[in-house]
């Protein structure tokens, strides 16, 4: 931890630094966070600790890094949903190298999702999470890096800052969490107790400074900056002192005395720079230069997508006034300044930062209606960019251009007949995206498409166009269930598009089964629709189990509209298992929308095993549901073993509790149940110690639940102790116990340290698990080992073996070990090539056994071999034994051809220092050396 904070602190230097030393991210930190002002280059920061890590893993120096970059970019709304961010590190995670096929949990996963019927969409934040947890288990070493936290979706982000944590409380391997983001309070409040770093902008002053400085030297000496200056010694100076000074200034003057008046008269403020440069750009003589940039900010701005070059030139080049011919990527990035930049990896334009996003955003020529007016314009069925155009689309061009297009389309040479068979070319276009498509697609599909497109993208003023002039929307027909349906099921204007539909073409309309499920369903406008269908429609409304099912099962307004059904049609609606089932299963509103079944219906509520399983499955809204269950129907609830097991391992004591006070006469308390309790990730040891005081006389602790409590990752130590203090007696470790604890990656460690402290001769300590202890445990441990069974323990070569390929401790296991027990270390040749092939600590390690026990050190042709072979860190551990052990080391033909195709240039330099005269540089080592990657 504190070799990080380290390498944070040093951000007052140069950068240069930085790089140099971001090998020292070696602490134990779990979740690293690190506070910044706005500017204060949190994100270059970032971007250079990332880059540095995927050098390194590139490198086979350390474990691959997944990160996540915060994009402000209205092309990736997503990209701010805490789904999409723990999906993004669940998609990384998903490939053990770039290129290899994905790993079978993963497709396994999206199999399982697309049964499920789900298959087109991203996995949600509770799968993910599930699927890393499974994920990480492939890696020794998991680290996670998140950017700029503060830009997450302020209403879901304690979502993602306990997804966060629980990946870390129930890693079965090592995981690491860097964030990084302002100082917004509730995420202050919830990392308050984590390791963190405060950063800001005048900590940069020296990097500031240098940069100055090293620009302005260069930019005098090419010509580009005082060319024609008679005092330049004097003028440079205070340049880089102004510019320093109030870290904003440009240079387009050519005098002396300019300079000086310019100089004089900085923009404080970053913002003041943006403004003039802005105005410069904007009041150009040009009217279509200053036109094409305008629209370039603009398509910037609230893009839905990201668009390649081709098509963004593209939406430059077509507006309703005019078009412009061959516009290029040279002419946008000259009429925008550096505004603009032009990213060649991506192929796509970009703002040069954050800080001009935010500058246009507030000017008031960039409203979100206005910017969405002018793409909607271009692109005029692009629905995203038309409903966010909003009142634009009644007052301004926009009106008539949708107008004209949205009319007569009945007739086959109507805009909008041409368009929908020119859109099916699209309809596998992947950078499109789904829901999109699926809308578009419909389009085609069903004859009222002008209406159609109407209900699904909110445009009710051209709905209403029909009622002031005959040529828009003409199409007696009538009214198809789609159309109906996607006006229901319209979220953000359900109710005003399903009255106008009812308005004007109220004989038409047929309500059918689908289009009360899509009222049903509708998350934020399905109270509201409901009301206006039955209101104006009651007697063709059938409210099926279907219906009924799609409104318990609504997450967002389920409460509410299963609160209208009962109320208006209180007599049709029948409450089946399956309907109870759907309210069990709810993820948000599951407790609300069950309470109202019981207050309204009680009588008809049944909650069968089935109902109780959904229940036991809700992740999210699961441990309300059941307690409310539990605590209003009481006996009523059909609770069986596999379904105590389950409450047991997966929900909080306050359930446990509430089980137990209803159900207790007739509630087994089964080995599986205590093993559960033991297991529980979250609560473990609150689980054990109510079911001990509560029914001690019925819990028995038997070796599998020992075995449980000795593998729990999180809670491992805690339940451990509660077992141990209650009942000592019944403890017995074994083999198979011990085991256990070695292969507890999360929490083995102090589990292990408990019971060698409390249980101490009485824990059989095998050969094996000595050998395992020393290959993957901390120092800490093979102390306590050797205090309480120091006299009967055996240092074997595998012991010693295991030590030295000990991959995060090599270095300090070696040295208890030698300290504690050095007349029983034997230092092999097959210890000398563990210690070589460690790809972590190996010099470390190589070093200790050359300093302890130098004389035992052979260094044959099959160490160099392991060296050669070591990805990770064999270019340190080959100069060392290079520079410790000079002529001892054999080094053939085919290691040096081996160390010229793999290793750095340094490896060979130390290489030719110390045995220049026995190397031969044969043509096999010239073609590795040629060959090296």
């Amino acid at each position: 931890m504190q070799d990080l904070k380290s390498l944070l602190e040093c951000i007052d230097g140069l950068l240069e630094r930085i790089s140099a030393d971001l090998e020292s991210i070696k602490g134990g930190f779990e979740l690293f966070h690190r506070w910044k002002k706005e500017s204060s280059g949190k994100s270059k920061l970032v971007s250079i600790v990332i880059k540095d890590a995927k050098k390194a893993f590139h490198n086979s120096q350390s474990p691959a890094l997944v990160f996540f970059y915060y994009s402000q970019n209205t092309a990736k709304p997503a990209r701010s949903s805490p789904d999409a961010i723990i999906a993004t590190i669940a998609r990384q995670l998903s490939c053990l190298q770039p290129g290899h096929p994905l790993l079978p949990l993963t497709v396994a996963a999206y199999k399982k999702q697309e049964m499920e019927g789900f298959a087109s969409g991203s996995l949600g934040i509770d799968e993910s999470r599930a699927l890393i947890l499974q994920l990480v288990k492939h890696y020794l070493l998991t680290t996670i890096m998140i950017d700029a936290l503060d830009k997450c979706d302020l209403e879901r982000r304690a979502d993602l800052l306990e997804t966060l944590e629980l990946i870390l409380q129930e890693s079965s391997s090592l995981v690491k969490i860097f964030v990084s983001s302002r100082r917004d309070h509730d995420i202050v409040l919830h990392l308050q107790d984590y390791p963190n770093l405060k950063l800001s902008s005048e900590m940069n002053k020296d990097d500031i400074s240098s940069f100055v400085t090293t620009k302005t030297y260069n930019l005098i000496k090419r010509k580009k900056l005082l060319a024609l200056s008679t005092n330049k010694e004097n003028l440079k100076t205070e340049i880089i002192k102004q510019v320093t000074k109030n870290t904003d200034g440009m240079f387009r003057v050519r005098t002396d005395e300019a300079i000086r008046e310019r100089l004089g008269r900085l923009p404080p403020k970053l913002e003041d720079l943006y403004l003039e440069l802005y105005k410069k750009l904007t009041k150009t003589s040009a009217d279509t230069d200053r036109e094409v940039t305008i629209n370039a900010f603009s398509w910037l701005l609230y893009a839905q997508r990201t668009l390649t070059s081709i098509k963004f030139l593209a939406a430059l080049s077509t507006t309703p006034w005019r078009q412009f011919n061959q516009l290029t990527k040279e002419h946008i990035l000259e009429m925008c300044s550096n505004m603009v930049v032009f990213d060649p990896t991506l192929d796509t334009f970009r703002f040069a930062h954050l800080s001009i996003r935010e500058f246009l955003e507030k000017r008031p020529e960039y409203t979100r209606e206005a910017t969405n007016a002018l793409a909607a314009k271009t692109c005029l069925l692009d629905a995203p960019h038309c409903q966010l155009a909003a009142n634009q689309r009644t007052t301004s061009m926009l009106k008539d251009l949708l107008y004209h297009f949205l009319s007569n389309d009945s007739d086959p040479r109507s805009a909008v007949i041409v368009w929908a068979s020119r859109i099916k070319e699209r309809f596998n276009d992947y950078s499109i995206k789904l829901d999109l498509t699926r809308r578009l697609q419909d389009t085609e599909a069903y004859s009222s498409q002008s209406l159609f497109i109407a209900c699904c993208f909110d445009l009710q003023e051209v709905m209403r166009a029909q009622t002031t002039s005959a040529k828009y929307l003409v199409n007696s027909q009538a009214i198809e269930e789609e159309v109906v349906k996607a006006a229901a099921g319209n979220e953000e204007s359900g109710k005003e598009v399903t009255i106008l539909l009812l308005q004007h073409h109220g004989a038409d309309i047929v309500i059918t089964e689908e289009v009360v499920k899509a009222v049903a369903g509708n998350g934020k406008s399905g109270k509201e629709v409901i009301m206006v269908l039955l209101e104006q429609h009651g007697a063709d409304v059938v409210i099926t189990e279907e219906v009924v099912k799609a409104a318990v099962g609504n997450e967002e307004s389920g409460k509410e509209v299963m609160m209208v059904l009962l109320k208006e049609r209180g007599a049709d609606v029948v409450i089946t298992e399956e309907v109870v089932k759907a309210a069990a299963g709810n993820g948000k509103s599951g407790k609300e929308v069950m309470m109202v079944l019981l207050e309204e219906r009680g009588a008809d509520i049944v909650i069968t095993e089935e109902v109780v399983k959904v229940v036991v499955g809700n992740y999210r809204s699961g441990k309300e549901v059941m307690i409310l269950l539990l605590e209003q129907c009481g006996a009523d609830v059909v609770i069986t073993k596999e379904v105590v097991k389950t409450i047991a391992s997966q929900f909080r004591e306050e359930v446990i509790m509430v089980l137990l006070e209803e159900h207790g006469a007739d509630m087994m308390i089964t080995e599986e149940v205590v093993k559960a309790a033991a297991g529980n990730y979250r609560s473990g040891k609150e689980v054990m110690m109510v079911l001990l005081e509560q029914r001690g006389a019925n819990v028995v602790i038997t070796k599998e639940v020992i075995k449980a409590a000795a593998g729990n990752g999180k809670s491992g130590k805690e339940v451990m102790m509660v077992l141990l203090e209650e009942r000592g007696a019944d403890i017995v470790i074994t083999e198979e116990v011990v085991k256990v604890v070695v292969g507890n990656y999360r929490s083995g460690k102090e589990v292990m340290i408990l019971l060698l402290e409390q249980c101490g001769a009485d824990v059989v300590i095998t050969k094996e698990v000595v050998k395992t202890i020393a290959s993957q445990f901390r120092e800490e441990v093979i102390m306590v080992l050797l205090e309480e069974h120091g006299a009967d323990m055996m240092i074997t070569e595998e012991v010693v073996k295991a030590a030295a390929g000990n991959y995060r401790s090599g270095k300090e296991v070696m040295m208890v070990l030698l300290e504690q027990r050095g007349a029983n270390v034997v230092i092999t040749k097959e210890v000398i090539k563990a210690a070589a092939g460690n790809g972590k600590s190996g010099k470390e390690v190589m070093m200790v056994l050359l300093e302890e026990r130098g004389a035992d050190i052979v260094i044959t042709e099959e160490v160099v071999k392991v060296v050669v072979g070591n990805y990770r860190s064999g270019k340190e551990v080959m100069i060392l034994l290079l520079e410790q052990c000079g002529a001892d080391i054999v080094i053939t033909k085919e290691v040096v051809k081996t160390i010229a195709s793999q290793f750095r240039e340094e490896v060979i330099m130390v290489l030719l220092e110390e045995r220049g005269a026995d190397v031969v540089i044969t043509e096999e080592v010239v073609k590795a050396a040629a060959g090296n990657y």
